[in-house]
């Protein structure tokens, strides 16, 4: 049930960034059009002799421009940004819920300076134990950690992870399962 609502939590994400874009891409071209229909305005006054009646349409128009056409980029592309953190997040949750058991030495840990939901993202560097073949081999996984678990995933513990079968690369954590390996 807990994977179902997570997916669902990742398939709502996504549906508030669509809607978030579309919001943005609509106001982008409202300011465009603003902008353009101002300017305009500013021009005719111009052309009719009146500067001090031209200036206000041309600075409000050049403005609506300057953020229609420069700023709003900066938004869509956040909005990318986000939509592309959700889609991996829900990789990643899948990859928890369905891959192969397996454990793992952490070799070391540090932040990439980013936060979600204010648990920091961090790069791990891990021995991993094949599940299938016992073999060890390194991988390195960038993940969300919540802060309560920080202390599990120091240099030198062991924890539960999951594996990607046709991947042995693809390393999810799979921390709720670490006590056992510890008992």
């Amino acid at each position: 049930m807990e994977r179902e609502e997570k997916k669902g939590a990742y398939d709502s994400a996504q549906r508030a960034i669509a809607k978030s874009s579309n919001i943005v891409t609509i106001a982008k071209y409202v300011l465009i059009g603003l902008g353009v229909i101002s300017v305009a305005g500013g021009v005719v006054a111009l052309m009719r002799g009146g500067l001090s009646g031209a200036i206000t349409p041309l600075l409000i128009g050049g403005v609506c421009l300057y953020i229609g056409l420069r700023q709003m980029s900066t938004f869509e592309s956040m909005i990318g940004d986000a939509s592309q953190l959700v889609d991996g997040l829900a990789a990643e949750a899948q990859l928890a819920a369905s891959g192969l058991p397996a454990e793992a030495l952490v070799q070391s840990i540090r932040q990439t300076g980013r936060m979600v939901n204010q648990n920091p993202e961090v790069h791990l560097a891990l021995t991993v134990v094949h599940p299938q073949t016992n073999a060890e081999y390194a991988a390195e996984i960038i993940t969300v950690v919540d802060q309560i678990a920080i202390p599990q995933v120091q240099p030198g513990s062991r924890i539960a992870v999951r594996v990607d079968p046709l991947n042995a690369q693809r390393v999810a954590l799979a921390l709720h399962e670490s006590a056992r390996l510890t008992a």
